[in-house]
């Protein structure tokens, strides 16, 4: 959990934020479901994390750093085929995981920032999600302007594989006297998915 806000992505004045990474997704139970005919006699209740690593840093002129690897592995469920038979079915392949993030210091109060991630499944095709944010302030932080532009590259099956986007933009006054004011319009695109190491739910969405 140290450092962990480093990885937080597209967080805006208004708490808003985009979870390209989302931790519990590495050791997460696997979701395997039998085949048709068969029953699920046994599931592990969580996938068996063989090693990880997370390196951040943050230097004087405002950089600010994180890497994160963990490596998961080959997880088996045990069912019953149509015949009576008992069998095992690999639940969740060895897998890969890896997050890179990067922010700047800018301006006043400001950042501006990229973050990639991959998830590799033995046998399956790789996906990539990543995206640009920025935190901006103008006029002693009186004025805000904040969002985030990302994608997404995920497999549909074994052979074939789609890009979504997605966007926020959010501008503002958020201090001063009297009146404080903003604006705010997002977008996610049908086949935006970030599931496979983050977390987002509500895809082909505007508002």
């Amino acid at each position: 959990l140290e450092g962990s806000q480093i990885f937080d992505f597209g967080t805006a004045f208004d708490g808003f934020a985009m979870r390209l990474f989302y931790s519990r997704r590495i050791g997460l139970q696997p979701s395997y479901q039998p085949s048709a005919g068969e029953h699920l006699l046994n599931l592990p209740k969580r996938t068996t994390i063989l090693g990880a690593g997370k390196l951040t840093a943050h230097t004087a002129s405002g950089l600010t750093v994180g890497v994160l690897e963990a490596v998961t592995d080959e997880e088996h469920a045990t069912v019953a085929t149509p015949t009576g038979q008992i069998a095992r079915r690999i639940a969740a392949p060895l897998s890969n995981f890896s997050v890179f993030r990067i922010k700047k210091d800018v301006l006043e109060n400001s950042a501006i920032g990229g973050m990639l991630t991959m998830a590799n499944r033995r046998k399956h095709l790789p996906t990539q999600t990543g995206g640009v944010d920025w935190s901006l302030r103008f006029a002693n932080s009186t004025y805000a302007l904040d969002g985030y532009l990302a994608f997404s590259h995920t497999s549909l099956n074994s052979k074939d594989q789609v890009t979504g986007t997605a966007g926020r933009f959010y501008a503002g006054k958020i201090a001063g006297e009297h009146w404080v004011y903003a604006t705010t319009y997002d977008f996610t695109s049908r086949n935006y998915n970030i599931n496979d190491i983050g977390f987002f739910l509500r895809p082909n969405d505007r508002g």
